[in-house]
């Protein structure tokens, strides 16, 4: 649980400064976050209460949070962040293979001995392998994780698009 937290802090830090400029902008930045995750399950707690922690720290934030694929499956709601057409998206990585096909190996069977090995591979080394090819497709990463979703961030939006 202490890790969720952490990770959680680390995303919502992330997330504020990399949104920090375009916020600064305006005086109210609304964002649209798309998953699949239903709100009343481990994924949909931990999504509101990273947004709760990043509109705190930036009050020029309104996250509005889609949640149960109400925008569309993991597949097309990850095209449109692509586009520029939803602002934040949270997927697994079949939907994340579309973009970067090699993060489907990722998914494989029996791959990490256990939840921890996952988590040290995913924190430790796939990070940086794979950020640079989100990037490439217009995807800022803001979290990984072994047996979450994927967590990702339209690059424009970031600059203030």
């Amino acid at each position: 649980m202490l890790r969720d937290g952490l990770k959680r802090i680390a995303f919502a830090t992330t997330a504020l400064c990399m949104i920090a400029g375009a916020a600064a902008a305006a005086d109210k930045t609304e964002m649209r976050y798309a998953t699949a995750a239903p709100e009343n399950t481990p994924w949909g707690t931990f999504l509101n209460d990273t947004i709760k922690d990043v509109e705190t720290a930036e009050p020029s934030l309104d996250i509005v949070p889609f949640f149960s694929s109400q925008l569309g499956d993991e597949q097309t709601t990850l095209r449109q962040v692509v586009r520029g057409r939803i602002d934040i998206s949270g997927q697994s990585g079949v939907a994340t293979s579309l973009i970067v096909p090699e993060f489907a190996l990722l998914g494989a069977p029996y791959l990490f001995r256990d939840t921890a090995q996952a988590d040290c591979v995913f924190d430790n080394h796939v990070r940086p392998i794979f950020e640079d090819r989100m990037q490439n497709s217009g995807l800022v990463t803001l979290f990984l994780g072994g047996g979450r979703p994927q967590l990702h961030f339209l690059q424009d939006a970031a600059e203030g698009r």
